[in-house]
């Protein structure tokens, strides 16, 4: 099967050091159990691979959490089709823009489907 999904991610110095305050939520330590390795590793391959954008949007008000609104900045800037995340908070809003937010299993889903991984 030649099909091909381009995914990338967005990345600004803002997002990342919240990205980096999640991993060490709670109820994310006691979910998942991530050593402070796993998370470094994880921060760098966000670091190296993602799109660094520190472009011209600024968003506020849009999220119940102030340090939400950063995503929206980042996933515009990028030029973003969708968040993924698990906050509900964020999920309710649905569509922002042109950008749809949705959880992680429909993101797998839609990138099963237009790859036609979803005909198997």
């Amino acid at each position: 099967m030649d099909s091909y999904v381009d995914v990338t991610f967005g990345k600004t110095s803002q997002n990342s050091e919240e990205l980096y305050q999640v991993f060490h939520y709670p109820h994310i330590l006691k979910r998942f159990s991530p050593t402070k390795e796993d998370i470094n590793i994880f921060m760098a391959l966000i670091i190296e691979r993602a799109m660094i954008v520190e472009g011209p949007y600024e968003t506020i008000g849009i999220t119940q959490d102030p340090n939400d609104d950063i995503f929206f900045a980042c996933a515009l800037e990028a030029d973003a089709d969708y968040i993924v995340t698990r906050e509900p908070h964020l999920r309710n809003i649905k569509h922002y823009q042109r950008i749809q937010i949705i959880d992680a299993a429909t993101f797998i889903e839609k990138v099963k489907k237009q790859i036609g991984l979803d005909l198997i």
